[in-house]
């Protein structure tokens, strides 16, 4: 069996392989969009925080409950949250450097 639009999320809480293809092929757009806007230019760590939302989906997708329209809001929660960390520990990275690069 494969995933399509009716099975997906159950197939996903099951840790089939081929449910993560499908999210990924259908939410792709919306989780690069939402990690572009908050991480901007920055195309090395938007692939990563992009892969790391996905790791994120399939770790936690037992934890979801709902129906489709309740998971395309929870994706892009992910995305928008896991982004935002991103920027944070950038922040981070590039305060750090300043502060040993002025001593």
């Amino acid at each position: 069996m494969r995933s399509d639009e009716r099975n997906y999320i159950k197939r996903l809480k099951k840790k089939k392989e081929d449910a993560l293809t499908f999210i990924v092929d259908k939410y792709l757009g919306l989780v690069k969009g939402t990690v572009h806007k908050v991480l901007g230019q920055r195309k090395e760590e938007v692939d990563e925080c992009i892969n790391d939302v996905f790791l994120a989906i399939w770790n936690h997708a037992s934890q979801f409950e709902g129906n489709e329209d309740d998971f395309k809001k929870w994706v892009y929660k992910i995305a928008k949250y896991q982004a935002i960390d991103y920027y944070r520990k950038l922040r981070r990275r590039e305060e750090v450097s300043l502060e040993v690069n002025t001593l």
